[in-house]
């Protein structure tokens, strides 16, 4: 099932990685940004059938606001790409109801297996 994706991830080199896995593995990267506000317009504008989130963006809200918005505003649910697995973030990121969460530094498999595990 070929997806289309968004990806929310503020390092650049990170989200191009990401964008080579989603390509390799036959899915759409519809859009690519790096900050919150900016995840909410692209998830409005493009309609993914998911989201990619990086939990930690550097300017303004984190990436759990910014699913929060989304979900609330366009019904797109998430799967959180992170590096901070400790429970307090999990526990807040949990209220979004993602879908998975992959941690940081991932593999292909890795995104594979989210991916297939989220449809």
């Amino acid at each position: 099932m070929r997806l289309r994706l968004l990806v929310v991830e503020d390092e650049f080199i990170t989200a191009l990685m990401l964008q080579d896995m989603l390509a390799e593995l036959g899915h759409e990267v519809v859009a690519a940004v790096g900050d919150a506000q900016s995840a909410v317009e692209a998830a409005q504008t493009h309609r993914p059938d998911l989201v990619l989130m990086d939990v930690t963006l550097g300017n303004g809200p984190d990436g759990i606001e910014a699913a929060r918005e989304i979900r609330h505003s366009t019904g797109i649910p998430c799967i959180f790409v992170t590096a901070y697995s400790d429970k307090a973030v999990r526990q807040r990121a949990e209220t979004v109801s993602p879908l998975g969460f992959v941690l940081k530094p991932f593999s292909t498999k890795e995104i594979k297996a989210a991916l297939s595990g989220a449809f």
